[in-house]
């Protein structure tokens, strides 16, 4: 048996090609410094594809949603006086918001405008308002409490003292002195229902006013230059809407008021033709006869002084047989 020791007794660096024994082991060149991409292209990250940009709608589809919101409002009758909006935001939206009085009204809004592409429903109730605004204002806690500012109280039990029109009406209902209270009663009974019907009558025709002037405004004509054709439809249907219940809405105070009217002032004026030619003219001066009809009723109604009350009656009278003929001329185009 033979026994060896091996020890390093110098050493020296050679060249991997200088070892012959290991030669088929080298690893070549072209694997270990030629680069596997040009030298002067971008780095590998650099080279990917950007994400695509996402094309925003064009005024063409934003006119479309925008109709499509008016329209579902229309249906849901929130273009009557309610505070609902309709705009575009900057991010090429359609933004329905405004306040409405309950969970139940926004719940129903929103699920109306919900499947409607490029529209964004945000709508409060008022109380989600008010706490919005008292959590950004962080006023101090305290036990006050508010009370609602459109309400009024009957102070001892006292009632207003019947006005003109008022007795002109319990007359006109068959009041005399000799009425027992069950007949009193029903005379009261009737000339609320007299005023209440002619409120509603006048606010609900200048609601309706309102939204067709808004709608004329807003697209400047009723076929809105540039809607495709279910827009165009959409559009000419709202538009009929408002003029047939406006229509309707004057009906009912001429068949009420008139008869009235024309015993408290004594005569009938005749009334020209509108002259207006344009559908815009014609709207506003529908518009026009519904605001004066609307003040004029109001007028009425609160209790004018003897001397001034056949006056407004024939004013009332005037500008109802106005509504009347503008109505007419509208209907016709």
């Amino acid at each position: 048996i033979h026994f060896y020791e091996l020890s390093e007794a110098a050493y020296d660096v050679l060249p991997l090609q200088a070892l012959m024994v290991f030669a088929d082991l080298a690893p070549t060149p072209s694997l270990t410094i030629a680069p596997t991409v040009a030298p002067n292209a971008a780095p590998a990250i650099a080279a990917a594809s950007p994400a695509p940009t996402v094309a925003l709608p064009g005024n063409a589809a934003l006119q479309a949603a925008e109709v499509a919101a008016l329209y579902a409002l229309h249906q849901a009758k929130a273009d009557l006086g309610e505070q609902i909006e309709v705009m575009r935001d900057a991010d090429k939206q359609i933004v329905v918001r405004g306040l409405v009085q309950t969970a139940a009204r926004k719940e129903e809004l929103a699920q109306s405008l919900k499947n409607i592409a490029l529209v964004s429903a945000q709508i409060q109730t008022i109380e989600e308002a008010v706490q919005q605004a008292q959590r950004a204002a962080n006023p101090p806690v305290n036990n006050e409490t508010v009370t609602a500012s459109g309400e009024s109280a009957v102070v001892g039990g006292q009632t207003a003292a019947v006005n003109p029109i008022q007795q002109k009406l319990i007359e006109q209902f068959g009041g005399r002195k000799s009425l027992n209270d069950a007949e009193r009663e029903e005379v009261n009974r009737q000339v609320t229902q007299f005023y209440n019907a002619v409120e509603a009558d006048a606010s609900a025709a200048m609601a309706e006013a309102w939204a067709l002037r808004r709608l004329q405004e807003r697209f400047n004509a009723p076929a809105g230059g540039g809607l495709d054709a279910t827009s165009q439809q959409r559009l000419e249907e709202m538009f009929g809407n408002h003029v047939a219940r406006l229509r309707q809405h004057s009906r009912s105070l001429q068949t009420r008021l008139r008869p009235l009217l024309i015993a408290l002032s004594g005569e009938v004026s005749a009334m020209p033709q509108p002259a207006e030619v344009t559908r815009q003219a014609q709207i506003q001066a529908v518009f026009r006869a519904a605001e004066q009809t609307n003040r004029l009723t109001d007028q009425l109604i609160a209790g004018n002084t003897a001397a001034s009350l056949p006056q407004t009656a024939r004013a009332l009278l005037t500008e109802l047989a106005r509504l009347d003929a503008a109505l007419t001329v509208l209907e016709k185009n």
